[in-house]
């Protein structure tokens, strides 16, 4: 029986510098590249923003490396930053921005040394410190940004933005208790700053401690009224399963948000996951004449006439839907599923052949397409349309096994062969593959020992599934075991709650072996019962009966 289911992120900011120069003289220094700036009295000095005194030449080719710099030629300036060292070497600003410049280049170990001259010159700089310990983590040596942070916080215990960053240090080096030590530090810090608060529960998510998480995030609610705190708020419950809070949050989050859209999102897509309709319309209503600023409160309602099988209502909302420009691809997907499972075959290829440009980075409406012809049992189609979907994702495993069922349909026996060995070699706990291939070679009648073997491990893998241990009786049936067959077939019925007409067609297939002509026909018969159009029980109970 065929079975189918279908780092913190580091971001290093390189500071800009621009500086005004005055001229006074005709004078001029000759470039490498033929180009002459104006330059005054290589004598004299001028007063810069960080009150210190430079030699002019050193300023005058520093301009001239920024006007590099700021055309994205990060090399160029290098060289005429590495210039002006000549006539100043003790300028934190010239080492500085050569670091910044290597940095652009992603040459790290380089940056490293310039910001370090830097630090050996003027030590209390903060900023470039956090960067120099940020350029550590990103490169993996997590120690030695802890080191760095740790004595910041030491010399400048207020800088509280680097308490996030060595907290997530600390997270990233798998230390949890100096982690949650400076995340206790953090906390108190900042009692009552939102963006602490917030940094803390981050953290907290991060650690997977989601009740502190969540308790952070109702006291930031109290500080502010903010939707993106309800958002993350509802996310966290999400997490920690405590899913009728969810409700509750919601609903306080209408009453002091009225006129938020946000809230309703989440409540009518709530009531629609329990297939609470009713509850979903209430909500829907009372929003559905802002339909312009969303493209969901359209869809939502599309979705609701979906559960109901209103065709004409589900057409309305979704044209709706996608008069707005800002519509994703979602509503799109659900629309063409839809269709396929209303079978509106014809209807459904119409639209995915009409919409299909618009994404072209998806092929989700393709691979629908394709299960549409498959309906329509224009398998070449259907097969032609999963191979090309094939080329460009080669190991998925829902366009193999979907391929693996179209090629047996298609009476190409070995290529569904191989698909399965394919599916299997990629994913080796695939209970679905080893069944499926085990039916497979079961209906055809050979290679049945090693059929056995692959109804073993799909059982294996999943020792409960009733459809696994019919397979197995099948195959057992085939190698004339009938006996056994028999016991495992009566395992499968009592595992399987619904009724399949093709395990008690397989039920009377056995008894008939076994000679038990009257319970064969029972069984038979109940097989057309649950499917009356199921032609090969209905052929076996008239010859059973005529004989």
């Amino acid at each position: 029986m065929y079975k189918f289911k279908t780092m913190k992120k580091t971001t290093l900011i390189i500071s800009l510098i621009y500086i005004l120069f005055g001229c006074g003289t005709n004078k001029s220094v000759s470039k490498s590249d033929g180009k002459n700036i104006p330059m005054i009295d290589t004598n004299a000095i001028v007063e810069t923003f960080d009150n210190r005194s430079y030699p002019t030449i050193a300023m005058q080719i520093f301009s001239f490396a920024e006007i590099y710099r700021m055309a994205g030629d990060y090399a160029s300036a290098i060289l005429e930053y590495q210039e002006a060292l000549k006539y100043d070497d003790k300028s934190v600003t010239i080492y500085n921005s050569i670091g910044d410049a290597y940095l652009n280049l992603y040459k790290y170990e380089q940056a490293i040394e310039y910001y370090k001259k830097s630090l050996l010159i003027e030590f209390n700089q903060i900023e470039l410190k956090n960067k120099l310990a940020d350029i550590y983590l990103v490169t993996g040596n997590i120690s030695k940004s802890i080191k760095i942070w740790k004595t910041i916080l030491k010399e400048n215990p207020r800088q509280y933005d680097i308490y996030y960053s060595l907290i997530n240090a600390y997270i990233m080096n798998r230390d949890e208790v100096n982690a949650r030590k400076y995340l206790k530090t953090y906390i108190q810090k900042g009692e009552n700053e939102l963006s602490i608060l917030n940094n803390c529960v981050l953290i907290y998510k991060e650690l997977g401690d989601y009740n502190e998480a969540i308790i952070l995030t109702r006291k930031i609610l109290t500080l502010s009224n903010e939707s993106k705190y309800y958002d993350l708020l509802i996310e966290l419950l999400f997490l920690n399963k405590q899913y009728t809070d969810v409700d509750k949050v919601v609903d306080n989050w209408i009453i002091n948000s009225p006129n938020e859209l946000s809230p309703y999102y989440y409540k009518i897509s709530n009531y629609i996951a329990k297939s609470q309709i009713d509850s979903a319309k209430k909500y829907v209503n009372k929003i559905q004449s802002r339909w312009r600023e969303e493209w969901w409160i359209s869809n939502f309602q599309a979705s609701i006439f979906m559960e109901e099988n209103n065709s004409d209502s589900v057409d309305f909302y979704i044209e709706r839907v996608f008069d707005i420009k800002e519509a994703p691809f979602l509503p799109y997907h659900n629309y063409a599923l839809w269709l396929l499972n209303m079978r509106r075959y014809e209807d459904g290829i119409s639209f995915i052949d009409s919409v299909i440009e618009k994404f072209p980075q998806n092929n989700d409406l393709q691979f629908i397409e394709a299960l549409i012809y498959s309906e329509l049992e224009e398998l070449s189609k259907s097969i032609q349309i999963f191979q090309m979907l094939l080329d460009e994702d080669q190991n998925n495993k829902n366009i193999l096994h979907n391929l693996a069922i179209l090629y047996d349909q298609n009476s190409q026996v070995e290529k569904a062969n191989e698909t399965y060995s394919k599916i299997i070699l990629i994913d080796s706990s695939d209970a679905i593959a080893y069944n499926n291939y085990s039916y497979l070679l079961a209906e055809n009648g050979n290679e049945l020992e090693k059929a056995l073997s692959l109804s073993k491990k799909s059982l294996e893998i999943e020792p409960n599934s009733g459809v696994y241990f019919d397979t197995m009786a099948w195959v057992l049936f085939k190698m004339g075991n009938y006996k056994k067959a028999l016991a495992v077939v009566d395992s499968a019925i009592i595992l399987i709650e619904e009724n399949n007409s093709e395990l008690f067609y397989h039920k009377g297939e056995i008894l008939f072996k076994l000679g038990d002509i009257e319970n064969s026909k029972k069984n038979l018969r109940i097989a057309l019962e649950i499917d009356p159009t199921f032609s090969r029980a209905k052929k076996r109970l008239e010859e059973i009966s005529n004989d």
